[in-house]
């Protein structure tokens, strides 16, 4: 079931539960895959944890964030992909979505941006 941690600005935070396209959380002592919503001052999103295991076709989704954690425009990240480099896109739907890289282990903590309410 999902973790919710309140603290000091409110910030809640969330395990990613459901995964799409066969990612799944990287294990062992990695962080699962979770999202970070920030309510003081701009409302923030931060991705965090280690997926892997997925399909490796650009435009892939690894999950979906809900409404209100969602950006309001398409933007693109690099994430660190094992001892490479990747890429991970977040949609205004809410998509998570491989962009690039080996897949083999994408950290996702470098991923934050504005959320729309």
């Amino acid at each position: 079931s999902d973790k919710v941690i309140i603290e000091g600005d409110r910030a809640t935070t969330v395990d990613i539960t459901t995964f799409i396209g066969g990612w799944s959380n990287y294990g062992g002592s990695r962080a699962n895959a979770s999202y970070t919503k920030t309510f003081a001052g701009s409302r923030k999103t931060q991705l965090g944890g280690t997926v892997n295991g997925g399909t490796i076709s650009s435009g892939q989704p690894i999950f979906n964030l809900p409404v209100g954690t969602r950006p309001a425009s398409f933007l693109r990240f690099a994430v660190a992909d094992g001892n490479a480099e990747g890429t991970i896109a977040v949609s205004t739907s809410g998509d998570v979505t491989y962009r690039g890289g080996t897949g083999t282990e994408m950290h996702l903590e470098s991923v934050i941006f504005d959320a729309i309410p």
